[in-house]
């Protein structure tokens, strides 16, 4: 690692930021985890996402009974998908983590911003239907942090 950078006459700086991100390959362990706890909150999203979805708008509701006959085991599938999803993009940050070092918490900063850039096309081609989109993107990001930080609590318990 590089030395910190001093002031002139060999002062120390006033301030020093040094990042540590791990050196090892991300822990098994810990991205099991996340991805356990992300398959039980996907799950109960899916139980429970329904309730206040079907209020925001017509089309969503009519989507979301057509999805729901479709798939017979739709919440257990998509919970699995989704888990997939969520592991292969948290490692696939821990392992970019590794070359460009930045903070635990980036991630979670720019969760918010993606996922409602995600469902901003969406949102504007159905106008009517925009809060729906928007409640969809927010609870995205919701999941993606959540398993963010148990992933790091996880890499906390395990070093």
């Amino acid at each position: 690692m590089n030395e910190p950078l001093s002031a002139p006459h060999g002062e120390p700086a006033a301030r020093t930021v040094v990042l540590v991100a791990p050196d090892e390959a991300p822990s098994l362990a810990c991205n099991a985890a996340a991805a356990i706890f992300s398959f039980f909150a996907l799950a109960a999203l899916e139980y429970v996402s329904p309730l206040f979805m079907l209020g925001f708008s017509a089309t969503m509701e009519s989507a979301w009974m057509l999805w729901m006959e479709l798939l017979p085991y739709g919440p257990l599938a998509n919970a699995t998908l989704g888990m997939i999803v969520l592991t292969v993009v948290a490692v696939g940050l821990q392992l970019f983590q590794r070359h460009r070092r930045f903070p635990d918490w980036l991630p979670l900063a720019l969760a918010w911003p993606t996922a409602l850039a995600l469902v901003g096309p969406s949102a504007l081609e159905h106008a009517d239907d925009w809060t729906s989109w928007l409640v969809l993107g927010a609870l995205a990001a919701l999941v993606f942090c959540s398993h963010w930080l148990c992933l790091l609590l996880a890499r906390e318990a395990w070093d």
